[in-house]
């Protein structure tokens, strides 16, 4: 089965400047959080496409809080099945595939923003699902 990525797109990003508040931020919350958790869709009505949502929370202190919701949508060459939809290729391959657009996006808007931008570090998707699984 070949599997494409057909389209992605932020469909929610909310930026919140913390330069103001320096004041007001404990020493305690000086390191850089970032949460990201990820959903995968089968729509009813469609058995060739699938997407992935992804879901993130960041700050960085002293400069910004940040939380996206980010989609990509996947066609595949034949009909999802229930096999498909429990294998790997919704589960990490897809999500591996698109997190690279939400890096990108995540960069550039902060970038042009006027913050240093926010490179998301490189994250293991096969240990995600994993603890997804386990939960």
């Amino acid at each position: 089965m070949n599997l494409q990525i057909i389209k992605y797109q932020a469909v929610k990003i909310e930026l919140e400047s913390l330069l103001q508040e320096e004041e007001n931020i404990s020493s305690n919350s000086s390191e850089k959080t970032m949460d990201l958790s990820y959903t995968t869709l089968f729509p009813e009505n469609d058995k060739t496409t699938f997407n992935i949502s992804f879901n993130i929370n960041l700050t960085h202190p002293n400069e910004l809080k940040l939380s996206a919701v980010f989609v990509a949508w996947f066609k595949t060459s034949d009909a999802i099945d229930d096999t498909f939809k429990k294998s790997d290729f919704p589960n990490i391959n897809a999500p591996a595939i698109a997190y690279p657009f939400l890096r990108s996006l995540i960069s550039t808007i902060t970038l042009n923003a006027g913050y240093v931008p926010v490179m998301l570090p490189s994250i293991n998707f096969v240990g995600m699902h994993k603890a997804k699984q386990t939960t």
